[in-house]
């Protein structure tokens, strides 16, 4: 397998569809903190541009039933680990 040392993942959608930034974050933590690699980037596209301002990424809360999901599919991870 290539040794990975640059990730890129573009979000093009704002906060009508949630799950689209969900499954973007839970793949760059992965990618980042269980895959090693080094540079891990979260692009906003020209629709995605308004997730940018202060404060709106905390607007997209992961409930708990999502963060038990994600956890169960990665050994070592609970859902109090994930943001």
């Amino acid at each position: 397998m290539a040794n990975l040392k640059h990730l890129l993942f573009m979000v093009n959608s704002g906060s009508e569809k949630p799950f689209n930034h969900y499954a973007a974050f839970v793949v760059a933590f992965a990618a980042k903190y269980i895959g090693k690699i080094e540079d891990v980037v979260v692009y906003y596209g020209a629709y995605g541009i308004e997730m940018t301002k202060k404060g709106k990424l905390r607007e997209l809360e992961i409930n708990d039933d999502i963060k038990k999901l994600v956890a169960g599919q990665i050994d070592g991870i609970t859902p109090e680990d994930l943001p």
